[in-house]
């Protein structure tokens, strides 16, 4: 969550069940998204990230990033709340 003007991510060294689970959804979720990204044929794909009713079209991202398809399936990848990413396919 964008916090202070950036994005802070937390690896806990204590991982447990719950932290396992949420990790494979997570893999699960990103690997569901490349196949869809995939499957529209297009070179590049812009995603805008927000939050459910929290959009305002003037307003600019809070950050601008391209990015390669197979970069969304990393296991330390996250998308940016208010991150405006191109995704190129190639």
């Amino acid at each position: 969550m964008f916090q202070n003007g950036e994005w802070p991510w937390f690896e806990g060294e204590n991982e447990d069940d719950f932290d396992r689970q949420k990790k494979a959804t997570e893999q699960h979720n990103r690997e569901g998204l490349v196949t869809l990204l995939r499957q529209t044929g297009e070179s590049s794909i812009e995603l805008y990230g927000v939050w459910d009713g929290d959009f305002d079209f003037r307003t600019p991202p809070a950050a601008h990033e391209e990015i390669h398809l197979e970069a969304i399936l990393g296991t330390v990848f996250r998308f940016k709340e208010q991150g405006f990413y191109t995704v190129l396919r190639a």
